[in-house]
């Protein structure tokens, strides 16, 4: 399962590369950005309390709140499995959309 949910942000990563940059340098420097913003959810292990999901909003935090929960067998574990595929997918849903409306148009 942690296979599949460490490849959902490739498709996330690539589409909001494609939508946002017009050319090769400024695809380069977007990707370090996302690259350095999907490293923050690291942080959430450090915050004890329920601020921890402030980070949700980046994709690559359900995963690691998931691994962490499947790891030490808690039960929230198939919640944050559920909340990661869900969110990846709506996410996906509308890169799609903005990358037809940006290139298609």
């Amino acid at each position: 399962i942690l296979s599949f949910l460490f490849t959902l942000p490739a498709p996330i990563i690539t589409m909001a590369m494609s939508i946002l940059a017009n050319n090769k340098v400024e695809g380069l420097a977007i990707f370090k950005g996302i690259d350095l913003a999907m490293l923050l959810p690291a942080v959430a292990f450090f915050i004890p309390s329920v601020w921890k999901h402030a980070f949700g909003i980046i994709p690559v935090h359900w995963t690691f709140q998931y691994m962490n929960a499947a790891a030490n067998d808690l039960p929230e574990a198939n919640l944050y499995l559920c909340i990661n595929i869900v969110f990846a997918l709506i996410l996906i849903a509308g890169l799609v959309a903005l990358f037809k409306k940006r290139v298609m148009a």
